[in-house]
């Protein structure tokens, strides 16, 4: 049985024997377990309930009353100003840590001794149970720890076996799609190594609240977080992995603090169709940050599968991607003190596919403006732009300069 319904179970049959209603939220106001409505209810209940959260300021009042530091039931009075009736707080215990806190309304302080201790035993039965979870989370953890650098690693047998023991474990879906997203610190200043973890595990923590249990896994590295999922292929919007991996970003710098100026880059590999390939969309993920840190302009979220001929450059080692390998005409081009700045004009003329009105329409130019730079390109590069071989050369070779930093965004306008 799961936690959820012995939680229930332990709710709902306390209920029964006092004849009235109970609920249970953990320690930062999370409802966990509600029994039917019975008996006195005040509107604070109804809030909390149809809301699945306390309010900040009924936590703040129901604190002053040391709640959180009480061992044994406190009776918190009505509140003078509302409609919130007089209530029994029960903190649920283990160990001595507080995991959550039992309520029972008790508007005319009827609840007598017996029927404190009856909550009392609920409220230790609930203590252990919230206490096995935590463990067995952590156990999870620490296994999912263990597996996910095998899963990830070059090595095709570890990563296998990785698979194999994590759905064995019950730690993942088995037969289900994957795909990985990875983020990182974008370059300029921000936090020390240990408060960049700490987002990191904090962002990994909330952008996986409400999604399926056993259809993600996460892991951190140094400067780094991966997000392993399984994706619905039912989601729309928010749902989708695109949204997930937008969510994520926006997570992270929520979890950040302002010291973390230029923020977070997200990157999202493409999708694999089972868990022991989850290695090839991580390396996607990773090579597609690569490319983001070279062009900016891809933005703080970037997907593999949008990232057009740059999925196949990204995959030469970029330190072999020397200026040296671009083609003789385009270098001519970028020595040129005078006409290097037309390489911008060249390229958006090669993205829109040699189409002259297109490209104008792009760069705000006449079309006359527009042939006459065209011209000029071919006689300072010394190439024929009719010449297929040769326009393809010059527009891989302005790819290739943007990913070695020979082309930087001052010089394509």
């Amino acid at each position: 049985m799961s936690v959820e319904s012995e939680l229930q179970r332990i709710v709902d049959g306390l209920s029964r024997r006092l004849q009235r209603s109970v609920m249970i939220d953990d320690t930062e106001g999370r409802l966990l377990a509600h029994s039917p409505l019975i008996g006195a209810v005040d509107q604070r209940r109804v809030d909390v309930i149809l809301k699945r959260h306390a309010s900040a300021e009924g936590m703040a009042r129901s604190r002053t009353f040391g709640i959180a530091e009480a061992t044994g039931p406190v009776r918190i009075p009505a509140h003078p100003d509302s409609e919130w009736l007089a209530r029994l707080c029960v903190p649920v215990r283990c160990q001595g840590e507080l995991l959550a806190f039992l309520w029972l309304i008790d508007p005319d302080a009827s609840l007598a001794e017996p029927e404190c201790g009856a909550a009392e035993f609920a409220a230790e039965a609930v203590g252990y149970l919230l206490h096995g979870q935590r463990v067995a989370e952590a156990n999870e953890r620490e296994r999912q720890r263990d597996l996910m650098p095998r899963l990830l690693c070059d090595e095709a047998g570890l990563r296998a076996q990785a698979a194999l023991d994590l759905v064995r474990g019950g730690h993942f879906v088995a037969g289900a799609e994957v795909a990985v997203m990875v983020a990182e610190l974008a370059a300029g200043p921000g936090p020390t190594p240990d408060e960049a973890a700490a987002a990191l595990q904090l962002g990994l923590d909330l952008v996986c609240q409400g999604l399926a249990r056993r259809r993600y896994l996460t892991h951190i590295q140094p400067g780094r977080g991966v997000l392993l999922m399984a994706p619905d292929p039912a989601a729309t919007g928010p749902g989708t992995l695109g949204g997930l991996a937008e969510r994520f970003h926006e997570m992270l710098l929520r979890a950040s603090a302002n010291d973390a100026r230029d923020g977070w880059r997200v990157a999202l590999g493409g999708t694999r169709p089972s868990l022991s390939e989850a290695a090839t969309s991580y390396q996607q993920a990773r090579l597609a940050l690569q490319v983001a840190r070279a062009i900016p302009s891809f933005g703080s979220v970037v997907a593999w599968e949008r990232l057009g001929v740059y999925q196949t450059l990204a995959q030469f080692p970029f330190e072999r991607l020397a200026p040296s390998a671009l083609s003789p005409g385009l270098g001519r081009l970028l020595e040129s003190v005078e006409f290097g700045w037309l390489a911008g004009t060249l390229e958006s003329y090669l993205d829109h596919a040699g189409d002259a009105r297109a490209t104008a329409r792009a760069l705000g130019l006449h079309r006359g403006s527009l042939y006459y730079r065209l011209r000029k390109i071919e006689e300072v590069a010394r190439v024929e732009l009719r010449d297929g071989e040769q326009r393809l050369a010059l527009h891989l070779g302005l790819k290739l300069a943007r990913l070695v930093g020979a082309l930087p965004p001052e010089r394509t306008l």
